[in-house]
Protein backbone atom coordinates (compact mmCIF):
# COMPACT_ATOMS: atom_id res chain seq x y z
CA UNK A 1 0.00 0.00 0.00
CA UNK A 2 1.39 3.38 -1.03
CA UNK A 3 0.94 5.71 1.95
CA UNK A 4 2.23 8.70 -0.06
CA UNK A 5 3.67 10.66 2.87
CA UNK A 6 6.69 11.94 0.96
CA UNK A 7 7.29 15.65 1.63
CA UNK A 8 4.33 15.96 3.95
CA UNK A 9 4.79 17.93 7.17
CA UNK A 10 3.52 16.05 10.21
CA UNK A 11 3.24 17.53 13.70
CA UNK A 12 3.24 14.94 16.51
CA UNK A 13 2.61 15.91 20.13
CA UNK A 14 3.71 13.68 22.99
CA UNK A 15 6.55 12.52 20.76
CA UNK A 16 8.93 11.71 23.61
CA UNK A 17 6.68 8.87 24.81
CA UNK A 18 6.68 5.33 23.48
CA UNK A 19 3.62 5.67 21.24
CA UNK A 20 4.40 9.21 20.11
CA UNK A 21 7.97 8.19 19.33
CA UNK A 22 6.87 5.20 17.27
CA UNK A 23 4.45 7.40 15.32
CA UNK A 24 7.13 10.03 14.71
CA UNK A 25 9.54 7.43 13.36
CA UNK A 26 6.92 5.82 11.13
CA UNK A 27 5.94 9.18 9.64
CA UNK A 28 9.59 10.05 8.99
CA UNK A 29 10.40 6.66 7.50
CA UNK A 30 7.45 7.10 5.13
CA UNK A 31 9.09 10.30 3.88
CA UNK A 32 7.35 13.00 5.92
CA UNK A 33 9.11 15.91 7.59
CA UNK A 34 8.25 15.49 11.27
CA UNK A 35 7.99 18.11 14.01
CA UNK A 36 7.98 16.37 17.36
CA UNK A 37 6.43 18.18 20.30
CA UNK A 38 7.65 17.25 23.77
CA UNK A 39 7.04 18.63 27.26
CA UNK A 40 9.38 16.98 29.75
CA UNK A 41 11.15 14.41 27.59
CA UNK A 42 13.84 16.45 25.87
CA UNK A 43 16.49 13.73 26.03
CA UNK A 44 14.12 11.16 24.56
CA UNK A 45 13.18 13.58 21.78
CA UNK A 46 16.83 14.25 20.99
CA UNK A 47 17.52 10.52 20.78
CA UNK A 48 14.65 10.18 18.33
CA UNK A 49 16.03 12.95 16.15
CA UNK A 50 19.40 11.22 16.07
CA UNK A 51 17.83 7.91 15.11
CA UNK A 52 15.62 9.42 12.42
CA UNK A 53 18.34 11.56 10.84
CA UNK A 54 20.81 8.66 10.84
CA UNK A 55 18.33 6.90 8.56
CA UNK A 56 18.38 9.87 6.20
CA UNK A 57 15.07 11.44 7.20
CA UNK A 58 14.06 14.83 8.58
CA UNK A 59 12.81 15.56 12.09
CA UNK A 60 12.86 18.44 14.54
CA UNK A 61 11.87 18.64 18.20
CA UNK A 62 10.18 21.61 19.85
CA UNK A 63 9.14 21.98 23.48
CA UNK A 64 5.42 22.64 24.02
CA UNK A 65 2.91 22.62 26.84
CA UNK A 66 -0.30 21.55 25.13
CA UNK A 67 -2.32 22.88 28.09
CA UNK A 68 -1.28 26.45 27.28
CA UNK A 69 -2.67 28.24 24.21
CA UNK A 70 0.30 30.59 23.82
CA UNK A 71 2.75 27.70 23.97
CA UNK A 72 0.74 25.77 21.38
CA UNK A 73 0.51 28.76 19.02
CA UNK A 74 4.28 29.28 19.24
CA UNK A 75 4.83 25.57 18.65
CA UNK A 76 2.78 25.55 15.44
CA UNK A 77 4.41 28.71 14.10
CA UNK A 78 7.86 27.30 14.87
CA UNK A 79 6.96 24.01 13.18
CA UNK A 80 5.88 25.83 10.02
CA UNK A 81 9.04 27.92 9.95
CA UNK A 82 11.18 24.79 10.31
CA UNK A 83 9.47 22.46 7.88
CA UNK A 84 7.00 24.36 5.70
CA UNK A 85 3.18 24.31 5.44
CA UNK A 86 1.61 22.05 8.07
CA UNK A 87 -0.74 19.46 6.58
CA UNK A 88 -0.96 16.84 9.32
CA UNK A 89 -1.41 16.75 13.10
CA UNK A 90 -1.25 13.70 15.36
CA UNK A 91 -2.37 14.45 18.93
CA UNK A 92 -0.67 11.93 21.21
CA UNK A 93 0.24 13.94 24.32
CA UNK A 94 -1.55 12.49 27.31
CA UNK A 95 -1.34 11.74 31.01
CA UNK A 96 -3.22 9.43 33.35
CA UNK A 97 -3.94 9.52 37.05
CA UNK A 98 -5.45 6.46 38.71
CA UNK A 99 -7.09 6.68 42.13
CA UNK A 100 -10.46 6.00 43.74
CA UNK A 101 -12.72 8.90 42.87
CA UNK A 102 -13.12 10.04 46.47
CA UNK A 103 -9.32 10.31 46.68
CA UNK A 104 -8.74 11.96 43.30
CA UNK A 105 -7.61 15.55 43.74
CA UNK A 106 -9.04 18.40 41.73
CA UNK A 107 -5.51 19.19 40.58
CA UNK A 108 -5.06 15.67 39.18
CA UNK A 109 -8.46 15.83 37.44
CA UNK A 110 -7.62 19.19 35.85
CA UNK A 111 -4.21 18.00 34.67
CA UNK A 112 -5.65 14.96 32.90
CA UNK A 113 -8.53 16.83 31.27
CA UNK A 114 -6.37 19.82 30.32
CA UNK A 115 -3.65 17.66 28.77
CA UNK A 116 -5.69 14.98 27.04
CA UNK A 117 -8.75 16.92 25.91
CA UNK A 118 -8.08 20.65 26.08
CA UNK A 119 -4.59 20.04 24.69
CA UNK A 120 -5.97 18.31 21.61
CA UNK A 121 -8.49 21.12 21.12
CA UNK A 122 -5.79 23.80 21.38
CA UNK A 123 -3.53 21.97 18.91
CA UNK A 124 -6.36 21.46 16.42
CA UNK A 125 -7.40 25.10 16.70
CA UNK A 126 -3.85 26.33 16.22
CA UNK A 127 -3.06 24.22 13.16
CA UNK A 128 -6.32 24.84 11.30
CA UNK A 129 -5.30 28.21 9.79
CA UNK A 130 -2.27 26.47 8.30
CA UNK A 131 -4.47 23.75 6.81
CA UNK A 132 -7.04 26.24 5.54
CA UNK A 133 -4.28 28.01 3.60
CA UNK A 134 -3.25 24.69 2.06
CA UNK A 135 -6.83 23.72 1.29
CA UNK A 136 -6.61 20.29 2.93
CA UNK A 137 -5.18 18.37 5.88
CA UNK A 138 -5.35 15.36 8.15
CA UNK A 139 -5.76 15.14 11.92
CA UNK A 140 -5.51 11.98 14.02
CA UNK A 141 -6.29 11.98 17.73
CA UNK A 142 -4.84 9.13 19.79
CA UNK A 143 -7.61 8.16 22.18
CA UNK A 144 -8.07 4.92 24.15
CA UNK A 145 -10.56 2.12 24.52
CA UNK A 146 -11.08 3.61 27.99
CA UNK A 147 -13.18 6.22 26.21
CA UNK A 148 -15.79 3.58 25.43
CA UNK A 149 -15.37 0.83 28.06
CA UNK A 150 -14.32 3.01 31.00
CA UNK A 151 -11.31 2.72 33.27
CA UNK A 152 -11.25 1.26 36.77
CA UNK A 153 -10.23 4.07 39.16
CA UNK A 154 -9.35 6.11 36.09
CA UNK A 155 -12.41 8.34 35.87
CA UNK A 156 -10.57 11.43 34.61
CA UNK A 157 -8.66 9.45 32.00
CA UNK A 158 -11.76 7.71 30.64
CA UNK A 159 -13.73 10.97 30.59
CA UNK A 160 -10.95 12.76 28.72
CA UNK A 161 -10.74 10.04 26.09
CA UNK A 162 -14.51 9.86 25.64
CA UNK A 163 -14.45 13.61 25.09
CA UNK A 164 -11.62 13.21 22.58
CA UNK A 165 -13.67 10.68 20.60
CA UNK A 166 -16.51 13.20 20.33
CA UNK A 167 -14.10 16.00 19.46
CA UNK A 168 -12.97 13.80 16.57
CA UNK A 169 -16.49 13.23 15.29
CA UNK A 170 -17.55 16.85 15.69
CA UNK A 171 -14.47 18.27 13.98
CA UNK A 172 -14.88 15.82 11.11
CA UNK A 173 -18.41 17.11 10.49
CA UNK A 174 -17.24 20.71 10.71
CA UNK A 175 -14.15 20.45 8.53
CA UNK A 176 -15.18 18.08 5.77
CA UNK A 177 -16.07 20.98 3.47
CA UNK A 178 -12.43 22.14 3.71
CA UNK A 179 -11.07 18.69 2.79
CA UNK A 180 -9.67 18.29 6.29
CA UNK A 181 -10.19 14.78 7.61
CA UNK A 182 -10.28 14.05 11.35
CA UNK A 183 -9.96 10.52 12.68
CA UNK A 184 -8.88 8.76 15.85
CA UNK A 185 -6.99 5.70 16.98
CA UNK A 186 -8.01 4.03 20.25
CA UNK A 187 -5.28 1.72 21.57
CA UNK A 188 -5.90 -1.03 24.06
CA UNK A 189 -3.11 -2.27 26.33
CA UNK A 190 0.16 -1.32 24.67
CA UNK A 191 3.69 -2.44 25.59
CA UNK A 192 5.16 0.82 26.90
CA UNK A 193 7.57 1.36 29.81
CA UNK A 194 4.55 2.40 31.88
CA UNK A 195 2.81 -0.91 31.19
CA UNK A 196 5.94 -2.94 31.86
CA UNK A 197 6.22 -1.29 35.28
CA UNK A 198 2.67 -2.35 36.08
CA UNK A 199 1.97 -5.57 37.91
CA UNK A 200 -0.69 -7.43 39.87
CA UNK A 201 -3.90 -9.31 39.34
CA UNK A 202 -5.64 -6.49 37.47
CA UNK A 203 -2.79 -6.19 34.96
CA UNK A 204 -2.72 -9.95 34.36
CA UNK A 205 -6.49 -9.97 34.01
CA UNK A 206 -6.40 -7.38 31.22
CA UNK A 207 -3.88 -9.45 29.26
CA UNK A 208 -5.89 -12.62 29.77
CA UNK A 209 -9.05 -10.88 28.57
CA UNK A 210 -7.42 -9.60 25.37
CA UNK A 211 -8.40 -12.08 22.63
CA UNK A 212 -4.89 -11.98 21.14
CA UNK A 213 -3.49 -12.63 24.67
CA UNK A 214 -0.66 -10.11 24.49
CA UNK A 215 0.14 -6.44 24.71
CA UNK A 216 0.15 -4.48 21.50
CA UNK A 217 3.28 -2.67 20.36
CA UNK A 218 3.70 1.07 19.80
CA UNK A 219 4.58 0.24 16.19
CA UNK A 220 1.17 -1.39 15.72
CA UNK A 221 -0.48 1.85 16.85
CA UNK A 222 1.80 3.79 14.51
CA UNK A 223 0.71 1.57 11.60
CA UNK A 224 -2.91 2.56 12.15
CA UNK A 225 -2.03 6.24 12.37
CA UNK A 226 0.05 6.07 9.20
CA UNK A 227 -2.89 4.60 7.30
CA UNK A 228 -5.32 7.23 8.57
CA UNK A 229 -3.12 10.19 7.64
CA UNK A 230 -2.41 8.78 4.20
CA UNK A 231 -4.41 9.35 1.06
CA UNK A 232 -5.09 5.60 1.06
CA UNK A 233 -7.83 6.42 3.59
CA UNK A 234 -9.10 9.43 1.66
CA UNK A 235 -12.82 8.61 2.16
CA UNK A 236 -12.53 7.98 5.89
CA UNK A 237 -13.30 10.76 8.38
CA UNK A 238 -14.98 10.97 11.76
CA UNK A 239 -13.93 7.43 12.67
CA UNK A 240 -11.97 6.09 15.62
CA UNK A 241 -10.05 2.92 14.78
CA UNK A 242 -9.61 0.54 17.70
CA UNK A 243 -6.19 -1.10 18.05
CA UNK A 244 -6.77 -3.34 21.05
CA UNK A 245 -6.13 -6.95 20.10
CA UNK A 246 -9.89 -7.45 20.39
CA UNK A 247 -10.17 -6.17 23.97
CA UNK A 248 -12.92 -3.76 22.89
CA UNK A 249 -15.13 -6.78 22.07
CA UNK A 250 -14.97 -8.27 25.56
CA UNK A 251 -17.28 -7.62 28.50
CA UNK A 252 -14.87 -6.86 31.33
CA UNK A 253 -15.93 -8.00 34.75
CA UNK A 254 -14.90 -5.99 37.79
CA UNK A 255 -11.53 -7.02 39.19
CA UNK A 256 -9.94 -4.91 41.89
CA UNK A 257 -6.19 -4.30 41.72
CA UNK A 258 -4.03 -5.94 44.32
CA UNK A 259 -3.17 -3.64 47.21
CA UNK A 260 0.14 -2.07 46.36
CA UNK A 261 -0.03 -2.87 42.66
CA UNK A 262 1.72 -0.27 40.56
CA UNK A 263 -1.40 1.53 39.42
CA UNK A 264 -1.61 5.18 40.34
CA UNK A 265 1.28 6.83 38.56
CA UNK A 266 1.16 9.41 35.78
CA UNK A 267 2.83 9.30 32.41
CA UNK A 268 3.09 11.82 29.58
CA UNK A 269 3.17 9.51 26.60
CA UNK A 270 -0.28 9.09 25.16
CA UNK A 271 -0.59 5.61 26.58
CA UNK A 272 -3.89 3.72 26.50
Amino acid sequence: MDLRLTDRVVVVTGASGAIGGAISKRMAYEGARVIMGFHSGQMAAERLITEITQHGHIAHAVEVDVRDSASVAHFMDTAASMAGPLDCLVNVAGVASFAPTHQLSEEAWDNVIDTNLKGAFLCCRAILPHMFRLGWGDIVNVSSIAGTIGSFEGIAYAASKAGLDQLTKSLAMELGHADIRVNGVAPGRIDTPFRRRSSGRYFDFMIDQTPLHRLGSPDEVANAVAFLVSRSSSFITGETMTVSGGLNTVFLEHVEPDPGSKIGRQEESGHA
